[in-house]
């Protein structure tokens, strides 16, 4: 079982105009990630994409190291299908929000059991 410890920065963009409270953006900005969440967790890669900005830039970061970059919804969406194929099971479970003006970070423990072999020697199934 890999055993992962992630932070999620995520940037909202608000509409001009837009009025909320501090209290109504945060469960706004909760329910968007829980969504995603929960979709991410049942291979769900359409929900994943469901509340995402076409214009989205994900970065996977390591001990300080950007490990991938990829830019724009279609390079998003063709990850999230390849990377259903790397797991027999996944989790994200949420463990602390930090919320600061438009974004939220928030800190996940991660465990998954692979699918597939990788290019690390991580082997299939293996706890």
């Amino acid at each position: 079982m890999i055993n992962k410890v992630i932070i999620f920065m995520l940037t909202f963009v608000t509409l001009t105009g837009c009025k909320q409270s501090k209290t109504n953006m945060e469960d706004f900005q909760k329910e968007i990630i829980e969504s995603y969440i929960s979709s991410y967790n049942s291979f769900d890669v359409d929900g994943m994409l469901k509340n995402l900005n076409e214009n989205i830039v994900f970065e996977n970061i390591s001990n300080g190291v950007v490990e991938m970059k990829l830019e724009g919804i279609n390079a998003f969406k063709d990850q999230a299908i390849a990377a259903t194929k790397y797991f027999q099971e996944r989790e994200q479970k949420i463990t602390s929000w930090e919320f600061s003006e438009m974004v939220v970070s928030v800190q996940i423990d991660y465990q998954g059991i692979l699918a597939i072999e990788l290019p690390n020697g991580m082997k299939p199934g293996a706890h």
